[in-house]
């Protein structure tokens, strides 16, 4: 049997906990999470497949929303990641990050909250699972 005492210390840890799970926030694809913000794990590293399709498509194929920023592919502790920079003000801050550590793929900046978001999400599914294209 359980005292009143546990009974409230056990309804306190669960008020607690449901608390708590309000302050984490799921990031990744369909909507979930904050909309500049996303995180996947690829069956393979994507790497290449990922650097190469930004370059491609982002920029290479004229895209308008791409117009005004600069494609900027680097390699930080071992693992690459490719910074979109406003060509105006390359060493400023970056308007979208694609970091990408083995088979963890993060992306985060201003750009996805923008209407180029969803197409930023979609594309960057794509390739990451393998495809190619734009």
């Amino acid at each position: 049997m359980i005292s009143s005492t546990h009974k409230r210390g056990l309804g306190a840890a669960a008020v607690l906990a449901a608390m708590l799970a309000g302050c984490v926030s799921p990031h990744g694809a369909g909507g979930q999470g904050a909309k500049d913000y996303l995180e996947y794990t690829a069956a393979s590293d994507p790497t290449d497949n990922v650097v190469e399709n930004i370059r491609a498509c982002w920029f290479q194929g004229n895209r308008p929303a791409f117009a005004g920023l600069s494609y900027t592919p680097e390699s930080y502790a071992n693992h690459p990641r490719v910074l979109i920079v406003p060509r105006s003000d390359p060493t400023g801050l970056p308007k979208l990050v694609v970091d990408i550590n083995g088979t963890q793929v993060r992306a985060y900046g201003p750009l996805l909250g923008t209407s180029e978001g969803p197409t930023i999400t979609q594309n960057l599914q794509k390739w990451i699972a393998g495809g190619s294209g734009c």
